[in-house]
């Protein structure tokens, strides 16, 4: 249930943000004086929609949308949203993945306003009101649906974005879907159906005169198509020392994992570096601040980098403010170092 989208307006937004200065913020001439950190972060934050209700509706699909429709308002994703930016805030990575960063529109029948839910822009507007300075570098949305419904349209775009502390030297973003994909359709009145492509995003950065990549990707719950789609992320990273943020469905031992971490990729786990289990995923609820993480599936790797140190974001009880969890996953923050 994912296309691909590429606007004008981002490719402006992107050319703006992808601006270099000196220092530490930058380049600089000269070989650094020693390894250079990095700290890169990653969070599914939680587009908000209950598909796989929808999924198993077979009646009356219109009453289904307009379901999910209203459990994305209840879910609140803007004050969700500020939650995440002051994680961020307080973590300062240089680079954040983001996941199920959605953007969502509802046009009712009734004749009122369109409704509009931008993930991205509500956490970059977070981060500007608490004087954290990061600019959207790289963005590839996954699929556009439009769902009719009984009282209106809702119109659904899933994403993958990377954003970047200002001043970073950031260039070459790219986006795309992976060619494995899960073979699910779902009929829609009047006919036609929507699969579910999975998509990756990434930017090259320059840092105290070194290169490096860094790759945001979010990979299917099926393990068998989840597997496919590592094989083909490792070909994504290149050559370069990099940095692969996400939410890989898939923990260790499990067949997505074991071809990222243990394959010849050459990518290891930054959560060597960190302590304790490391769950990340899934709260089976937001509004119940007992609801716990029992999986480890958002990961961040590298490959040419020492991971440092590893740690939760958003996963304790202060995280629960406003009677909701920010999201029904936890970030994560690991600081490595580039020799």
């Amino acid at each position: 249930m994912r296309i691909r989208s590429c606007t004008k307006a981002l490719s402006l937004a992107v050319a703006l943000a992808v601006t270099s200065c000196g220092g530490r913020d930058g380049t600089r001439s000269g070989a650094p004086a020693g390894p250079i950190p990095v700290k890169g972060m990653t969070w599914n934050v939680l587009h908000g929609g209950a598909f796989d209700r929808v999924l198993s509706e077979t009646g009356d699909l219109p009453a289904a949308f307009d379901a999910l429709w209203a459990g994305v308002v209840a879910s609140d994703p803007p004050a969700r949203m500020r939650k995440v930016a002051a994680e961020i805030a307080s973590a300062r990575p240089d680079l954040v993945g983001l996941q199920e960063a959605a953007l969502w529109r509802a046009e009712l029948r009734d004749g009122s306003a369109t409704i509009e839910y931008d993930l991205v822009g509500l956490v970059l507007a977070e981060l500007r009101a608490r004087g954290a300075a990061y600019s959207l570098v790289s963005l590839q949305a996954s699929a556009e649906p439009t769902l009719p419904g009984a009282r209106g349209s809702y119109r659904f775009a899933d994403r993958v974005a990377v954003l970047a502390r200002d001043g970073l030297a950031v260039s070459n973003p790219r986006g795309g879907l992976y060619a494995t994909r899960l073979p699910l359709p779902v009929p829609l009145p009047g006919g036609g159906s929507f699969g579910v492509p999975r998509a990756w995003t990434s930017v090259d950065v320059e840092l105290d005169g070194r290169r490096f990549r860094f790759l945001c990707t979010h990979l299917e719950t099926v393990e068998a198509v989840s597997a496919g789609q590592a094989a083909e992320l490792v070909t994504l990273a290149g050559d370069l020392p990099v940095i692969v943020v996400g939410d890989m469905n898939s923990a260790p031992g499990d067949d997505a994992y074991e071809v990222l971490v243990n394959g010849t990729s050459g990518l290891r786990d930054a959560w060597e570096a960190g302590e304790g289990a490391g769950l990340t995923c899934c709260r089976d609820s937001l509004t119940d601040p007992a609801a716990g993480v029992t999986q480890r599936v958002d990961l961040v790797l590298q490959r040419g980098f020492t991971a440092r140190s590893a740690a939760l974001a958003g996963a304790d009880a202060a995280s629960f403010e406003g009677g909701r969890w920010p999201s029904d996953h936890v970030g994560v923050v690991a600081e490595l170092e580039l020799p």
